[in-house]
């Protein structure tokens, strides 16, 4: 449902719609915030994911670890 809330700016009532109970720069403030929150978990998780995609041919060392063996590996190589 779209509610409209008057806001006044110079006397003069100004109708902005209402989604979810925000308005739009709190809709955009939520999304900024859950984009920032989102590449801040899975930026680690993918880095992590992508070496063992990429270096993990068949026979070497780091295809046969396991994710917590080789986050520690790249932790304690790269800080």
């Amino acid at each position: 449902a779209v509610l409209m809330e008057a806001e006044s700016a110079s006397n003069a009532a100004v109708e902005t719609p209402i989604y979810d109970g925000l308005n739009f720069v709190n809709h955009m403030i939520a999304g900024a915030v859950a984009g920032i929150a989102e590449h801040v978990a899975m930026y680690p998780v993918d880095t992590i994911k992508t070496r063992m995609q990429a270096l993990g041919h068949p026979g070497q060392r780091l295809h046969r670890l396991s994710v917590f063996t080789a986050v520690s590996t790249a932790v304690k190589r790269e800080g």
